[in-house]
């Protein structure tokens, strides 16, 4: 997903003018063979890149659902101590 992410902003439109600021640390560069590709498939490529990003955001929030669902299903109906293991409380003095 972040690479999707990447080559659909190297190949947006005015990528050119407004940089990528990674949380006010650093300037990430854009991808120089997409940056630099001619203006008719570079909209191609941003339009295929920002569906497969768009995509893959959906999948990961469907993926982090289900992992939710699976852990509470563990805790409460099957009764194993699932969410005590994911913290400190659950985790004895060796």
């Amino acid at each position: 997903m972040p690479l999707s992410g990447w080559i659909y902003d190297s190949a947006w439109e005015y990528a050119a003018d407004v940089p990528i600021d990674v949380f006010g640390l650093f300037e990430m560069p854009r991808i120089a063979w997409v940056a630099d590709m001619a203006p008719a498939p570079k909209k191609a490529l941003d339009v295929v890149a920002g569906k497969v990003h768009v995509r893959l955001s959906y999948l990961l929030y469907f993926l982090f659902a289900v992992h939710l669902i699976g852990a509470f299903k563990h805790q409460w109906i099957d009764r194993v101590p699932t969410l005590q293991r994911m913290t400190f409380r659950g985790v004895a003095p060796e």
